[in-house]
């Protein structure tokens, strides 16, 4: 019975210990995703992009037709055509473009590499956190937080509305509204200050998208990439039905209208969030949104820059509308 009692050095149990621990962290830093090809009878191929976070589960995130749909290539030339006018006129040094049928998955995209910081859209991340923690803890949804100041140390933002008023406490629930609808710095610095940041960095993972640092404002995003936050809300994926309805709900009230939806008609209903960064030089500007057009939903991302941000609205107007028309009177509307 000696090998019970055998000793075993103590640099033998710390090199152990840091093998182990190293392992773990390799594991959490990887993207938790599984991204699978299938390739249908009818030669489409098929994108499905998994949660591997469990060992008989994989969860379907998101599904994709891998090719662009040629039946849109006029309404993509038309929208390419007056963005480069844009560009040529000096209004825009660039922009993307991401559209998506939701009932059939069909797609085209404008400049799909190019980059942008998404700013207010990550927003939409907080969020989706403060709701998946409220769906086994419904109690964090009423917690009172104190608005001690306004917080002069996050970026400025020139599109404001409503603001919140320092020396009052604000419900967690209040505050989601209020980052949502008039996206209010103030009460995204109170819910960021106090989110579960692994459940952020989680979400972000499980998308396949760039996991920022925890005080990092400058990390960048594709149009199609920043379209996956409406994406798995609209198929409800990450979050309980209900839950993202209540997300969908508050969206559809955002007080921004000068941009996907100012030529929409009224009667169509908008889930959209915008988002603006400002730089030495250039000037950011994007918006993603959710169409319920019909029978027929569609997401349109419009990502651009620019020199002068007063300008950069009335594009991703523009372009909104072009897409609006085409689906609405099967005409492409000239710009």
């Amino acid at each position: 019975m000696k090998f019970l009692t055998y000793r075993i050095p103590l640099y033998y149990f710390l090199f152990v210990l840091i093998l182990v621990a190293s392992a773990f962290t390799w594991l959490y830093k990887q993207p938790a995703k599984v991204v699978e090809r299938v390739s249908e009878k009818n030669n489409c191929n098929v994108e499905i992009l998994r949660q591997n976070r469990y060992e008989l589960t994989k969860p379907v995130l998101l599904v994709d037709v891998a090719g662009e749909e040629q039946s849109f290539n006029n309404l993509k030339s038309n929208i390419n055509a007056y963005l480069e006018r844009q560009k040529s006129a000096g209004i825009i040094q660039t922009a993307s473009v991401m559209f998506r049928q939701q009932y059939d998955g069909k797609w085209f995209s404008i400049n799909p590499s190019e980059t942008y910081s998404p700013g207010s859209i990550m927003k939409v991340v907080t969020m989706i956190c403060y709701l998946k923690e409220s769906e086994t803890n419904p109690s964090v949804l009423e917690k009172k937080i104190l608005l001690a100041r306004h917080f002069g140390e996050i970026p400025e933002q020139t599109l404001t509305g409503k603001s919140l008023t320092p020396g009052n406490y604000y419900k967690v629930k209040d505050l989601i509204a209020q980052m949502i609808i008039y996206s209010d710095n103030d009460a995204a610095a109170l819910l960021n200050r106090e989110v579960d940041f692994n459940l952020y960095a989680g979400i972000l993972k499980d998308l396949d998208l760039p996991v920022p640092e925890k005080m990092q404002l400058n990390y960048e995003f594709t149009a199609e990439e920043c379209s996956r936050l409406l994406r798995i809300l609209y198929n409800s994926t990450v979050l309980q039905p209900q839950s993202s309805e209540f997300a969908l709900q508050l969206l559809s009230q955002s007080a921004f209208k000068d941009g996907l939806t100012k030529y929409i008609d009224p009667s169509v209903k908008v889930a959209h969030k915008f988002g603006e960064r400002s730089f030495a030089g250039a000037q950011q500007l994007h918006e993603t949104g959710i169409f319920y057009f019909k029978d027929r939903p569609y997401i349109l991302t419009v990502m651009t820059k620019g020199t002068d941000h007063l300008a950069l609205p009335a594009v991703i107007a523009d372009v909104s509308e072009m897409v609006y028309t085409y689906l609405k009177d099967g005409n492409l509307a000239m710009k």
